[in-house]
């Protein structure tokens, strides 16, 4: 066995990453290791990994050539826990005291560092008689070769920014929770004049122990005091940026006005799962906060308590003067600050557990000035499932197969025949009366149909377009000579049923809009069609922000494509949908939003012997931005040979798997399913499955489920009889749930 080259021996010790005696304990690993080969000092290095001396960062930095990286001023660096525009943040400990802290490296020139620093202390000394009150303040600084330090409290805590990765979107009642945190520590320094001046989901860290912890405070105000618009800054502290900080600088009151903006803008997006405005470019973002209002946060996630969506719409307002103070905001949300750190801690230990947590937690007697009660009795399959052995866990380097594996240990549900709705709503035959013309929209873009049958034509309005029938009773609009045509800002089809005659020789919904809502929209019956059901076209092509899509309890039973798409997708949500037969739920001509990660959300949808999800089509042009398929309790039962998204009509780009994300909470497949392939455009049954080896893919299952009928013929044949799946409550809601359509 050969020793440790003395280069290597030298450089660890003197930076004092590992003592002598260190390389003594490793050494029997080593042997074990080498056998009769060559004990190479990159050996040496994994066994020190071994013994638990190096973590696994500062190896990855050894072996790369940057040991000396791994050295700021008295403190070694443990790991890497954030990484962004001028700013790293570490896990460090001291070299001789062994003291834990974090350490955060910001890039700076000298002069840089010595400036900043200045307003920091003078940030610090200001705030010393709440320091004992705030959850991470800084505790001490130093500049060291181009970069400024700060010194942190040690946390052992998860960003939030990563656990929404991981779910997607945060239940109502955990949002409210951190509202009522950060409004207090916030508080605190509006009253001193001072601003936090970061508020970003990567700067919040919730610990085991039901802890909500914010850093940085007033650390990027005190390197970069400008305007944005001139400063090198994380893409993600353009999320929540007021519209009046593009512009002018501002006194004290204004920066507190708009840090008030920027945590309403945070807030949204942990109930919607993304950022207001998930441009890849800080100048769009700062357009769009410029020019439009943020977004109602019910509209992305409808089951947001009225006042909580009523507090983020005021908090988010363009005009300063109508927001209300931190100080208002913090006596609105009233709850103690030190109250539901049960709650924080069990929703924690969701991400750790087999069993689901639910997402949605609503109690219709909840308010904000008071504890939120917890009604919901289920739980959702968590976003990162460890799955062992078998293959129902797939992490970048651990994708052995293109096909999922059989399934482990599962729970399975059985609903008796006696207690499963009965859904009749089969498509209705042509000549049961006569056809009547769609009534113009009023001056609102509002058409209102009584339960008849609309013969489809054109409606146009200049912003929204909302065509609604009745609840108890919709109305039905046949697709015979011409397609239904809506042209507006904004599209809104709820409490309405489409016919479409056989083989319609276009696509027979036509929609020219910004954005798309369906609710309570059926299309049902053996009708099919040569082209999409749905051709969706932008209005303003040029608006980067346009492109949202969101279908809710809603029924497609048609033999073609369901949506397609003329332009890059910026999101969509589908929740309670059943797709029975027919081609690809989304059909995507222009693949997704440049430089954005774009997510597609399926909760409790089923699709049932359907083509892919997604289908990407290529073309001339390679792919562009990130696509996440995320959701929970859906059933994807595809057709034989189809994958979850499928590639297809131009040349593959060797980064395709940098384009595709899973990140789901159980989506349920069939164990032959393939997670990505190609569609030849020359032969659609020539179809190849794609084996990602480095894609992040997190909670598919597998499992059995049986439907309730054989056929395709009705809703109710759609249903799900029993399912065995794994890591899932037996008792849980599981795929469509037809009762929202009764």
């Amino acid at each position: 066995m050969n020793p440790p080259s003395p280069q290597l021996i030298e450089t660890l010790t003197r930076l004092e990453l590992v003592h002598h005696r260190d390389f003594a304990r490793c050494s029997g690993y080593v042997r074990q290791f080498a056998r009769d080969l060559p004990t190479f000092d990159s050996v040496w290095v994994d066994g020190l990994v071994r013994n638990g001396t190096l973590s696994q960062f500062q190896a990855r930095q050894i072996q790369a050539g940057h040991v000396e990286s791994l050295r700021a001023g008295p403190w070694l660096l443990l790991d890497r826990i954030q990484s962004a525009t001028r700013l790293e943040v570490f896990r460090a400990r001291h070299a001789s005291s062994g003291q834990l802290v974090t350490l955060t490296r910001l890039s700076a020139s000298n002069s840089e560092a010595i400036e900043a620093d200045e307003r920091l202390q003078d940030l610090l000394k200001t705030t010393t008689s709440v320091r004992s009150q705030l959850t991470s303040p800084p505790q001490a600084t130093f500049a060291e070769s181009d970069a400024w330090w700060i010194v942190g409290p040690a946390s052992t805590g998860i960003p939030l920014d990563g656990l929404l990765v991981r779910r997607g979107r945060f239940p109502a009642d955990i949002v409210h929770l951190i509202a009522v945190r950060l409004s207090h520590e916030l508080a605190l320094l509006h009253r001193l004049s001072h601003i936090h001046g970061d508020l970003r989901p990567a700067n919040i860290r919730l610990t085991s122990r039901g802890q909500l912890e914010l850093s940085h405070h007033g650390v990027l105000r005190a390197l970069e005091p400008g305007r944005p618009l001139l400063a090198r800054l994380p893409l993600e502290y353009f999320d929540g940026l007021a519209p009046e900080r593009i512009e002018t600088e501002l006194d004290a009151r204004s920066l507190a006005s708009s840090e008030v903006y920027a945590l309403g803008c945070l807030l949204w997006q942990l109930l919607v799962g993304r950022a207001p405005y998930p441009m890849a470019d800080p100048l769009l973002k700062m357009s769009a906060h410029r020019a439009q209002r943020v977004p109602p946060v019910r509209d992305w996630a409808p089951h947001t308590p009225e006042r909580l969506a009523s507090l983020i719409d005021r908090a988010t307002q363009r005009d300063p003067a109508r927001r209300p103070t931190m100080e208002q905001l913090k006596t609105e949300l009233a709850t103690p600050v030190t109250a539901g750190r049960e709650r924080f801690v069990r929703f924690l230990n969701g991400f750790e557990s087999a069993s689901p947590r639910p997402l949605v937690q609503h109690d219709p007697t909840a308010e904000l000035t008071g504890p939120w009660k917890v009604a919901g009795q289920g739980a959702l399959v968590t976003a990162s499932l460890v799955l062992l052995g078998a293959g129902l866990f797939w992490g970048p380097g651990l994708w052995n197969s293109d096909s999922i594996g059989p399934p482990q240990a599962a729970a399975t549900t059985e609903i008796p025949q006696e207690t499963l709705p009965r859904v009749t709503a089969e498509a209705p035959s042509l000549e049961k009366e006569t056809l009547l013309d769609l009534p113009a929209p009023d001056s609102q873009g509002y058409v209102r149909l009584e339960a008849r049958r609309y013969r489809a034509s054109t409606l146009t309005a200049f912003h929204t377009l909302t065509v609604e029938g009745t609840a108890e009773s919709p109305a039905e609009i046949v697709v015979e000579a011409a397609p239904l045509a809506l042209q507006a800002q904004q599209v809104l089809l709820q409490h309405v049923r489409v016919t479409c005659q056989p083989a319609f020789a276009e696509p027979p919904i036509q929609i020219t809009a910004q954005d798309l809502r369906l609710g309570q929209f059926q299309v049902l019956g053996e009708s099919s069609v040569s082209e999409a059901l749905l051709d969706w076209r932008l209005a303003n092509p040029a608006d980067v922000t346009a492109g949202h899509l969101q279908v809710t309890d809603t029924v497609f039973q048609v033999a073609s494509d369901i949506f397609s798409l003329q332009f890059p997708l910026q999101a969509a949500s589908f929740d309670n949908v059943l797709q029975a037969g027919g081609g690809s739920l989304l059909s995507l001509n222009q693949g997704v939003r440049p430089g954005a990660r774009v997510p597609v959300i399926l909760n409790n949808c089923t699709l049932r012997d359907t083509g892919a999800p997604v289908r990407w089509l290529l073309h001339t042009v390679s792919p562009n931005g990130q696509l996440s398929l995320q959701g929970r309790d859906s059933i994807l039962a595809l057709r034989p040979d189809t994958a979850l998204i499928e590639f297809t009509a131009g040349r593959l780009s060797t980064d395709w798997e940098q384009h595709l994300q899973i990140a789901a909470e159980g989506l349920i497949v069939d164990q032959k399913t393939a997670v990505a392939g190609y569609r030849y455009e020359s032969d659609a049954a020539e179809f190849r499955s794609l084996n990602p080896k480095v894609m992040q893919i997190d909670g598919l299952l597998t499992g059995t489920v049986e439907f309730r009928g054989s056929k395709l013929r009705s809703v109710d044949d759609s249903l799900v009889r029993t399912a065995t799946v794994p890591l899932r409550q037996a008792d849980q809601q599981l795929g469509f749930d037809a009762t929202a359509i009764r």
